[in-house]
């Protein structure tokens, strides 16, 4: 269990990070501010560092919202439908149940933040679907599958 602090402070290589199975091949998201390490957040939240020519695929949250800032890159993202050209300085925040996907069109690596609240599952989704990383010098490994990647319903815990 997490101290009962009133903050949390994580530096620029803390957090848990995972690889990310296809269609995400080469893609790390490391989990910033959870349960784990903050008992009062209201909202998780990460980064994702998206490889050239990956894709976060079509997904929705039923009972939360999410906001996610470009940090670096220009990442396409699609909302309900409707294509939108992003880059880096912009953010986005996209309500309950509204499908969005996000996708490395570039040969550059995308990096974006994300927050999602009510934290509900998303954070144990990427643990469950992820490769735990070694260390921040670790190689990318082979594409891997996991169940659940299309159209994955992440609903609270």
């Amino acid at each position: 269990m997490p101290d009962e602090k009133e903050y949390a402070i994580l530096k620029a290589l803390e957090g848990e990070a995972y690889w990310q199975p296809s269609p995400n091949d080469g893609t790390r998201v490391t989990l910033k501010i959870t349960d784990k390490n903050f008992t009062k957040p209201g909202f998780h939240s990460g980064m994702h560092h998206m490889a050239p020519g990956s894709k976060i695929p079509k997904h929705h949250h039923e009972d939360a919202v999410e906001f996610i800032f470009i940090h670096q890159g220009h990442p396409d993202v699609v909302i309900n439908g409707e294509s939108h050209q992003l880059e880096a300085g912009d953010s986005l925040c996209i309500g309950m149940n509204v499908d969005h996907e996000l996708e490395n069109n570039t040969d550059k690596i995308v990096i974006l933040v994300w927050a999602i609240s009510p934290p509900g599952g998303l954070s144990n989704y990427f643990r469950h679907i992820g490769k735990p990383l070694a260390g921040p010098d670790e190689p990318t490994p082979k594409p891997f599958s996991a169940e659940r990647t299309d159209n994955a319903k992440v609903s609270r815990d």
